[in-house]
């Protein structure tokens, strides 16, 4: 993620105005991740939480899997190996 920022505001007014129920997050462009991003991951994660919509991550390349399982965040986070295309319709 280049601008952690700009995704975290993007991603809260998917949650918290357009009241999505499921937000999926497609990281397959994405060839690294640094704190910042993970960052606006969890804390989009934990306000999805907390306002019912549940925050799906995608598509992960093997480094940014790799740093996500070192981290241990592979197990609160919801991680699809691929995106159904027609669900995002």
């Amino acid at each position: 993620f280049s601008e952690p920022v700009r995704l975290k505001e993007i991603l809260e007014k998917k949650i918290l105005v357009d009241k999505e129920s499921q937000l999926t997050i497609c990281l397959k462009a994405t060839s690294d991740i640094d704190s910042m991003g993970i960052g606006a991951i969890v804390s989009t994660h934990v306000l999805g939480k907390t306002s019912g919509c549940e925050v799906v991550l995608c598509s992960l390349n093997p480094k940014v899997a790799s740093f996500i399982k070192k981290t241990h965040l592979d197990a609160i986070l919801s991680i699809l190996d691929e995106v159904d295309e027609k669900s995002e319709d």
